[in-house]
C-alpha cells in the first residue's frame, strides 16, 4: 500500500471526525439530553492528534497539504463558533438556545425562512446562515465564518446601494449543490433585524 493513499485515508477520517464533532456541537446546542459531553471531548482530541500526527509527516502531495490544511480551518472555525454559542448561552444571550426559544423569542434566525440583516450583520444571524448552508450543501464551503460575514456585509452594502432598503432578508434554497443564497430587499422600517 502506497504513502499516498494511507495519507488520504487519514484525511478522509479527519473529514469524517470534523463532520461527527459538528453534529455533536449541533446536539450539545439543541440541548440533547442523552449527548455525553466527554464524547465532544473525545472527538476533539482525537482530531487534535490526528492533525498534530499528519503535520509531522512530509506529504508529497500539494493536494494532500491543500485538503489537510482546510481541515484543519474548518475545525478550527467550528471550535470559534461553539466556543462562542457557549459564552453566548451562559451570559444568557444566546437567541438560538432552545431555553430562549421556549420563552417565547422570536424565531427571526431561521435560515430557510429569512434572516433580515442590516449594514452590519450580528454574530447569530451569520452564524445560524453559515452553519445551513453548509450542513443543507453537504460539501466543504469554499470560505470561512469570517469570509461569510464579509461576503454578507457586501451583499447588502451593494443591494441597498441598488434599491435604497433599509435591510435585506437571505434565506436558503435547495439541497446538495442546488443549495442558493436568496437575497430580498426590505424596506420596512418596523421589521426586527438579526
Amino acid at each position: 500500500m502506497s504513502n499516498t493513499s494511507v495519507i488520504e485515508r487519514q484525511i478522509d477520517a479527519i473529514a469524517h471526525d470534523i463532520d461527527q464533532m459538528n453534529r455533536l456541537y449541533r446536539r450539545a446546542l439543541a440541548g440533547d439530553p442523552h449527548l455525553e459531553i466527554d464524547a465532544l471531548d473525545r472527538v476533539e482530541d482525537s482530531i487534535r492528534r490526528a492533525l498534530r500526527a499528519l503535520h509531522n509527516i512530509n506529504m508529497q502531495r500539494a493536494a494532500d497539504r491543500f485538503r489537510l490544511s482546510n481541515l484543519e480551518a474548518r475545525f478550527h472555525t467550528y471550535l470559534e463558533m461553539f466556543q462562542r454559542r457557549q459564552r453566548l448561552r451562559e451570559e444568557g444571550r444566546d437567541p438560538l438556545a432552545p431555553e430562549a426559544r421556549a420563552a417565547g423569542s422570536p424565531r427571526h434566525l431561521d435560515p430557510e425562512t429569512g434572516i433580515l440583516v442590516g449594514k452590519r450583520p450580528t454574530p447569530a444571524a451569520v452564524e445560524a446562515l453559515f452553519n445551513e448552508l453548509y450542513s443543507k450543501s453537504g460539501r466543504r464551503l469554499k470560505m470561512d465564518l469570517d469570509s461569510f460575514q464579509r461576503y454578507l456585509q457586501n451583499q447588502v452594502s451593494q443591494i441597498q446601494a441598488k434599491t435604497g432598503c433599509e435591510s435585506v432578508q437571505f434565506r436558503l434554497e435547495g439541497q446538495g449543490d442546488a443549495v442558493k443564497l436568496k437575497a430580498r430587499p426590505v424596506h420596512d422600517a418596523n421589521s426586527k433585524l438579526a
